[in-house]
């Protein structure tokens, strides 16, 4: 079975690219902050919330002649309109293989490209590498809860899980997530305001940046652990928790 990848939303078969091979399968680096005390045997961990590091993909790659409708296409035209695809993709972005399709990763094209290729250019192989935040997201997360103005309600999921939540909140006022509390001030904003966690900015409806007017009563954006109680005072929100595993 030939295998793919899918990079920002467009599919490596629209260039004819397929992967050989799994270098996908590897387990990040975690940083520790690691002090030696003289006089004392091992190192000390000074912090002991370790953070994991992006960690580099690696896939084997080939570029067949033809394109997806059985045109013939030689290997540096097809190898120029993966090029510029790749090359203009901005930041991060969702990374997805058919080796596991029930996962995706956020990641950004590491470059550089080197194929190796026959003499009459006809074909080449070369690898593609992608640099990878270490969360693996969950493809089948489309579930959202609603909690409405006085109500409360628990979140609960196996404890390999974590989450990067989504909180969409429809008017000023608070809400609690566990102990943290969060609080929206009225401002001259588009409802709904939107709190994401995974970029750890607050926007309103435009897209405007409404950080000044969300305060955390822990200075943390909150995520969803284990099981999580969700409490609004006088607001009604939506929670989408994009859930995902290390």
């Amino acid at each position: 079975m030939r295998n793919w990848f899918t990079f920002n939303g467009i599919d490596s078969r629209n260039f004819g690219i397929y992967i050989s091979g799994s270098g996908r399968l590897t387990i990040p680096e975690k940083a520790y902050n690691m002090q030696h005390i003289a006089g004392r045997n091992g190192d000390l961990i000074v912090d002991s919330d370790a953070t994991l590091q992006n960690e580099l993909i690696t896939y084997p790659a080939f570029i067949k002649p033809y394109d997806q409708t059985g045109i013939r296409v030689k290997f540096p035209e097809m190898f120029g309109r993966m090029r510029s695809w790749l090359m203009n993709v901005k930041g991060y972005a969702e990374l997805r293989d058919s080796y596991d399709w029930s996962h995706f990763r956020l990641a950004a094209f590491a470059g550089p490209l080197t194929p190796e290729t026959l003499a009459n250019l006809e074909a080449g192989t070369f690898e593609l590498e992608f640099n990878c935040k270490p969360q693996r997201y969950l493809t089948d997360d489309d579930e959202v809860y609603t909690v409405s103005a006085g109500q409360s309600l628990t979140i609960e999921k196996c404890s390999i899980y974590h989450s990067e939540p989504l909180f969409r909140v429809n008017r000023a006022g608070s809400f609690s997530v566990g102990d943290e509390v969060i609080t929206i001030s009225a401002g001259s904003y588009a409802f709904p305001v939107f709190i994401d966690c995974r970029l750890l900015e607050c926007y309103d409806l435009n897209g405007n940046s409404v950080n000044r007017y969300v305060t955390f009563s822990n200075y943390n954006f909150p995520s969803l652990e284990g099981e999580t109680v969700i409490t609004s005072t006088n607001v009604e929100l939506t929670v989408l928790p994009r859930w995902f595993e290390l």
